[in-house]
């Protein structure tokens, strides 16, 4: 009992869980084909900044943490312009969440989803100073 209240309390502080599965059909996508990006975070810098994407694809985001404390990737603009399959935190697995946040910490974070709306996505670090110091950018969804 005690180790599902740890799993469900990592869940909601980390990704703003609300439990509720998102409809989509990303049930139907073939992963194999999805583009692999990587994103960097350090204290004041995200790298990279500028985040181009296609609507329809799949894609495999990695978010890397290569500073010395937890950072963290704020968009929700862009997390419901998605369909998100998987976020990997960890040892953690969260399958269908609706995503306000994802937490990255020494371990990184891992993002399966396809982009469903067009649109730019301004994304940011809420970590004290990291955002007013540049940490943060643009997630672009184009045809």
């Amino acid at each position: 009992m005690i180790e599902l209240f740890k799993r469900v309390f990592v869940g909601v502080l980390m990704v703003g869980f609300s439990g509720t599965a998102i409809a989509g059909s990303h049930e139907s996508v073939d992963w194999s084909q999805a583009i692999e990006k990587t994103v960097v975070l350090t204290e004041f810098k995200t790298e990279p900044n500028n985040i181009p994407l296609r609507p329809g694809q799949p894609y495999r985001m990695r978010f890397e943490n290569a500073g010395a404390f937890p950072n963290c990737v704020i968009s929700e603009e862009f997390f419901a312009a998605i369909d998100a399959a998987e976020l990997k935190m960890g040892d953690e697995v969260i399958s269908h969440a609706t995503l306000e946040q994802i937490s990255v910490s020494a371990a990184g974070s891992e993002l399966l989803f396809v982009p469903k709306k067009t649109g730019a996505y301004g994304f940011h670090c809420n970590t004290f100073h990291h955002f007013v110091f540049g940490m943060g950018g643009v997630i672009t969804v184009t045809q």
